[in-house]
């Protein structure tokens, strides 16, 4: 399991460097003129930043056994759907829990998935 999470910070570390790239290239520099698109972009950014925050935490104690495991599908896919729900604006922990204890349909969710991109 140590492997892994220096991976994903390294991730991690990847996503907001290449962040300070683009930030630049649109010339960040220019005080209080930042058009309502840039702030959307950024506010964007901001939320896909916290949700792949929580993706990895989620890993890390995926693979430490501390959540809910679905013994049906493989770990990634389990994170892949965590993630999915985090988009989605759903209670991500519930609703895995709800899918491992059988609450809520394995195949419904993963064709909810495959549906969308």
């Amino acid at each position: 399991g140590k492997r892994k999470g220096g991976v994903l910070k390294e991730l991690l570390f990847t996503g907001k460097w290449e962040e300070k790239g683009t930030g630049a290239k649109g010339g960040g520099t220019g005080g209080g003129t930042a058009s309502p698109l840039t702030e959307d972009s950024d506010a964007r950014r901001r939320k896909k930043r916290e949700i792949e925050v929580k993706v990895a935490e989620y890993v890390d104690k995926l693979e430490s056994g501390k959540c809910t495991r679905i013994k049906e599908i493989t770990t990634n896919d389990q994170t892949e759907m965590y993630r999915y729900l985090l988009y989605k604006g759903r209670d991500a922990k519930k609703t895995i829990k709800q899918v491992a204890t059988g609450k809520v349909s394995l195949t419904l969710l993963q064709g909810e998935m495959k549906r969308e991109p």
